[in-house]
């Protein structure tokens, strides 16, 4: 049988009422005017059938801020109920106000048990739109925050990506028209129609609806505010500034909101205008000087390391601020300023000590280090590579079994690691000698048989036909909308004994416009058909 509702717990109370709330109908917060072609308050004559607060579009400032539903409150964590609150609640004192629901978040009841506990009962939820792909009972740690994703080509989405793939619904705000520039990036694929499609937007966009607004207007820009209002995550990548003009930046916005602002070199200081992508990022952190032979010219690693590396961290530093918002009570979130090259800057190990304490400039050298041997990539008989580490004076004894060269253990050349690495020249040379004696899977296993950090040099064929990769499920199929199924790295980190079920397919561009704005944003059809005829979606 269902528990009895306790009237005085009911979230939604106004003052000393002991009625509860009806549920909040979908995109309405209580005490505010509904945004449904049913609630006369919110039009203006000839208004077209467009809501009040998003015809007008005036901009606000800090104290223009509305209160959220109760979201700035310390101890509110972002309008979810609290557990704190049950002890007011079993006799220790009156019952505070509790915090209202999010905007399209559906109401929510604190059910009394037996026992003198609670739990929620919920009558809609954000995240509750349906999925595409695979429905594998995986758990999802992120289920029921919203992310807003105003970013563009990799950071940002990179950030809001590993969110999603935790359980967090991600609303991705695209230009109307042209969206994404990565869905601009090959290589491409075709349709059905022969037309090109990025795959690098099959991959980067999936696992995100698409809502396409034109946030230079302001009627654009209030339906931004209030879908950011639901919401707990922001993530942008505009030039610093740019949300200011639009007055959307986040001091625009609820205190509640996480917002994470990528830039090549953060928002302030002498160079936070300058434009700039990954390459600018390794140039300028050093990382591009270190990459590359050293009598040849820098060169530029394979892959988008900056913008990956920017939306990683970002991603911890999101969670550490939804933490402290919510399990702290603080009820307020933050900003966090994301600089690409920070980034790199982080990782370049002991680079910035040693130019401090010794003078040293690191350069680059190649496949090699400067400061321990054997190390490098070895080419095999059948002209593959192998990789191996022998730098420590634990894996060069292994080495020295695994080609069954005990000599070199005991040659005061190679005693060390300090002298290898003085001789790294002569010791790199006869490792280079034996590997090339070998295929490359024979080399592997001797290495691996002796515990040397060793391996094959693989490439993307190599990777996707390994036992050990197809066992883990670490590629998965996603059901792209255009190109149909298509593998994919699956989603990652994971948690123990789980597969991740792999992310819904990257959105056609405003798939989901009238679905979210009506859901979370209130509007009717004849709402969404007016802003679309002047081109706001």
């Amino acid at each position: 049988m269902e528990p009895a509702v306790d009237p005085a717990t009911a979230l939604g109370r106004r003052g000393d009422s002991h009625k509860p709330d009806p549920p909040a109908r979908a995109g309405t917060r209580r005490g505010t005017t509904p945004l449904h072609s049913d609630s006369p308050p919110g039009r203006r004559p000839g208004g077209a059938g467009v809501p009040r607060r998003v015809r007008g579009g005036e901009p606000r400032g800090p104290a223009g801020v509305p209160e959220r539903g109760g979201r700035g409150r310390p101890g509110n964590r972002g309008g979810r109920d609290l557990p704190a609150l049950a002890a007011p609640l079993r006799g220790l004192g009156p019952a505070p106000e509790v915090p209202r629901p999010r905007c399209g978040d559906g109401a929510r009841q604190r059910i009394a048990l037996a026992d003198g506990s609670f739990r929620l009962k919920r009558w809609a939820a954000a995240g509750s739109f349906p999925r595409r792909g695979s429905e594998v009972a995986v758990r999802r740690p992120l289920a029921g925050l919203r992310v807003i994703d105003l970013g563009s080509r990799v950071s940002a989405p990179f950030c809001s990506a590993i969110l999603g793939e935790q359980g967090a619904e991600i609303i991705k705000i695209e230009e109307p028209v042209r969206g994404d520039r990565l869905r601009e990036l090959g290589p491409y694929a075709h349709d059905g129609d022969g037309e090109p499609y990025s795959l690098y937007w099959s991959v980067e966009g999936r696992g995100r609806k698409s809502v396409t607004i034109d946030l230079r207007r302001p009627q654009g820009q209030e339906l931004l505010r209030c879908l950011a209002d639901s919401s707990d995550v922001v993530v942008e990548s505009f030039r610093p500034g740019t949300l200011e003009r639009w007055n959307i930046d986040p001091s625009r916005l609820s205190p509640h909101l996480v917002t994470a602002r990528f830039s090549l070199f953060g928002q302030d200081g002498p160079k936070s205008l300058v434009v700039g992508l990954n390459g600018s990022a390794l140039a300028f952190s050093g990382l591009m000087h270190l990459t590359g032979d050293p009598d040849r010219a820098p060169a530029r690693p394979g892959v988008n390391i900056a913008g990956y590396l920017s939306g990683v961290f970002a991603a911890q530093a999101v969670t550490s601020l939804l933490y402290e918002r919510d399990a702290r009570g603080t009820g307020t979130g933050g900003v966090i300023d994301v600089f690409m090259y920070g980034s790199i800057l982080r990782i370049m190990e002991w680079t910035i000590a040693a130019h401090d304490r010794l003078g040293m400039v690191r350069n680059r050298s190649g496949d090699s280090l400067d400061i321990a041997a054997p190390v490098g990539n070895y080419p095999s008989r059948d002209g593959r590579y192998v990789y191996l580490v022998g730098g420590s004076q634990v894996f060069f004894e292994r080495v020295c079994r695994a080609m069954d060269r005990p000599d070199l253990a005991v040659d005061e050349r190679f005693a060390d690691a300090a002298v290898r690495a003085d001789n790294r020249t002569e010791i790199n040379a006869i490792v280079a000698q034996w590997v090339s004696g070998l295929d490359a899977d024979e080399a592997e296993a001797r290495l691996v048989a002796c515990d040397v950090p060793a391996g094959k040099i693989y490439d993307v064929a190599d990777l996707a036909a390994d036992e050990h990769v197809q066992a883990r499920g670490d590629i998965c199929t996603v059901q792209d909308p255009v190109i149909g199924p298509v593998r994919q790295q699956a989603p990652f980190p994971r948690l123990l004994g789980e597969t991740p079920a792999a992310p819904a397919g990257a959105p056609l561009l405003g798939e989901h416009t009238d679905e979210v704005l009506s859901s979370v944003a209130g509007l009717s059809s004849t709402e969404l058909d007016a802003l679309r005829a002047d081109g706001i979606i």
